[in-house]
């Protein structure tokens, strides 16, 4: 009986196949020659498009490198040119990591290049879907204060693009022929932090059973106001509201109307237009402005329904803000004044009823809490608020002897403070949340009441 080696029949015939003899008479050089040989013979074609392929890949790997590294150099000198130091740290690294990836662009192996390429390559396709998606999902961009186009006469308004902004550019579900009710004010009339529909002139037409438009826009100061009584007044309103917040409306007047975020702005600084001209760098700052990783340096005030956080940056600027010792400052009041009587007088002219709602600071609110709960106050927010008292009187003085009709809010926050949940956030934020603008409301509603009769809200045409 013959017994057969199934491997050595195997290795025959492979032997057979590539005609290589592996007799003990050659080297182990010549033996590695001929299975080379061999392989060749096999896998001529795949070999060769491998290599084709390897070779097209390392030299995108390498242009991916270079056009990375460029990129990164360019934004490097415009964050310098932006002149803030922030930009300028921001600069520093992304030179820093230019000079990397250009060495590896001119030193690196193949396969590093590839993988700096694939980095690279991952980044930035990672970005440009958070902003294809963040564009298609949310109101871009994502903070309310940059929503905002040029405008000649006051400098910026509203986007019109966003879904609760008008054609006009103010925060109204349409443009309207007539109102009954007109608002005119900042930040705090827009409605920052809460929907359209429980912004205070929301709530009080619904209180008073009147039509609404509210000409609030974040910014906004007196200069803004009196630019906006006569387009308010074209409404044939029954009343006017403006909102005056002292704790910036002062400082507002002293600077000026200017164009803030309109278009001229972007251009002259690379920060800007990454913040307001995209969504993710817009979202990337909105995160950074209200998010801390421990607390901050100033109050936190442990109310029992509606605690909350005071900045003592917030405290440093509303002082300098009230002190009527500085020139700009008092005469920013006496500019206030003046513009508010030259408004009532037109109202009157046009049988409208002109009404100022004095706005009190969130830290004039919570003083009442503070000195309850709080310790280890600075001695700083005692005296902010004992300026912000002398000159919120003088104000309300003044208007009460040119006859203007006003409405101070704060007894009206103190008691939402005392009652309700959620006043303000829990955040250094000076915009009240549903439950503060319903104080405002409320302010304004008691002032009325015995004033301007309630009427059955009338039609409203639509353009």
């Amino acid at each position: 009986m013959q017994i057969f080696d199934a491997g050595a029949i195997q290795t025959s015939k492979r032997l057979h196949l590539h005609n290589v003899d592996y007799s003990g008479s050659h080297s182990r050089d010549e033996l590695g020659a001929q299975r080379e040989v061999g392989a060749n013979v096999t896998g001529n074609l795949p070999g060769r498009s491998s290599a084709l392929t390897n070779s097209r890949l390392n030299a995108l790997a390498g242009l991916l490198c270079l056009s990375t590294g460029i990129l990164l150099s360019v934004l490097s000198a415009l964050l310098i040119v932006s002149g803030s130091r922030v930009a300028v740290v921001f600069a520093v690294c992304l030179l820093l990591a230019a000079s990397l990836v250009i060495r590896v662009y001119v030193k690196g192996t193949a396969r590093a290049r590839i993988r700096v390429a694939a980095m690279s390559f991952s980044f930035l396709l990672t970005i440009a879907v958070c902003e294809i998606c963040l564009r298609a999902f949310t109101v871009y961009p994502i903070n309310a204060s940059s929503n905002v186009v040029a405008d000649s006469e006051l400098g910026y308004r509203l986007d019109p693009a966003l879904p609760d902004v008008d054609d006009n550019g103010f925060r109204n579900p349409s443009v309207l022929a007539h109102a009954q009710l007109v608002t005119i004010g900042d930040s705090h009339t827009q409605g920052y932090n809460v929907a359209a529909e429980d912004s205070w002139p929301s709530q009080l037409g619904r209180r008073l059973h009147k039509s609404v438009y509210n000409f609030g826009v974040g910014g906004y100061g007196p200069l803004h106001y009196q630019q906006l009584i006569p387009r308010a007044l074209a409404l044939n309103p029954d009343v006017v509201v403006v909102g005056v917040y002292l704790a910036n409306d002062l400082a507002d007047v002293a600077r000026g109307i200017h164009p803030r975020l309109a278009e001229p702005v972007y251009s002259q600084n690379v920060i800007r237009l990454f913040r307001y001209r995209t969504a993710v760098g817009s979202l990337l700052f909105q995160i950074l402005r209200n998010y801390r990783l421990d607390q901050i340096d100033g109050i936190v005030v442990e109310h029992p329904r509606s605690p909350t956080q005071i900045d003592r940056r917030i405290i440093k600027e509303f002082a300098t803000n009230f002190d009527l010792n500085r020139a700009e400052i008092s005469g920013a009041l006496q500019t206030t004044i003046e513009i508010l009587k030259d408004a009532h007088e037109k109202c009157e002219q046009r049988n409208s009823k002109l009404v100022v709602l004095l706005i009190p600071s969130r830290e004039r609110g919570y003083r009442q809490t503070i000195d309850a709960h709080s310790q280890n106050v600075p001695p700083e927010y005692f005296a902010m608020i004992d300026q912000e008292i002398r000159v919120t009187e003088s104000f309300a003085h003044s208007l009460s002897e040119a006859g203007i009709l006003t409405a101070n809010a704060e007894d009206f926050l103190v008691r939402q403070l005392e009652q309700s949940e959620s006043v303000y956030p829990n955040w250094s934020d000076g915009h009240p949340l549903t439950n503060g603008y319903t104080a405002y409301a409320d302010a304004v509603y008691a002032a009325l009441e015995s004033v301007v009769p309630r009427q059955q809200d009338r039609s409203s045409e639509t353009r």
